[in-house]
């Protein structure tokens, strides 16, 4: 029986190793990603938002909803706030924005939104 929890102990090792190197390209790969987007809505690069997010409010699940709706947010390191800044293309774009966020749970579990509508999410820039 020795021999025979050896091999699981192997196997069990192997898969843990492919996993891992499987899995930090694409972690870095995502890092990068953002790091990228950041960087051009801080310098000017591009059209964003700034949307603090309320009190009582899961920063990840707004996220979460822009993701899902083919936008990609990020999170602001250097605001002391909750705030996330959403790159957009175009007036358009930005009132989509807006309603996502107006129909964004409370949490990545559920809940309503904190706002009945779209004309209650707020910009910084507003």
């Amino acid at each position: 029986m020795g021999g025979e929890a050896l091999v699981y102990l192997v196997i069990v090792v192997v898969l843990g190793a492919v996993v891992m190197f499987g899995l930090v390209p694409l972690v870095q790969r995502y890092s990068e990603q953002r790091r990228k987007v950041q960087d051009e809505v801080k310098h000017g690069e591009g059209e964003a938002v700034r949307y603090q997010v309320p009190e009582g409010q899961d920063p990840a699940a707004v996220m979460a909803a822009l993701r899902h709706e083919g936008f990609e947010p990020v999170g602001d390191q250097e605001a002391t706030e909750q705030d996330i800044l959403v790159p957009y293309r175009g007036p358009a774009d930005r009132e989509r924005v807006r309603r996502i966020i107006a129909s964004a749970p409370i949490s990545l579990e559920g809940g309503p939104h904190p706002t009945d509508s779209a004309s209650e999410v707020r910009f910084t820039d507003e």
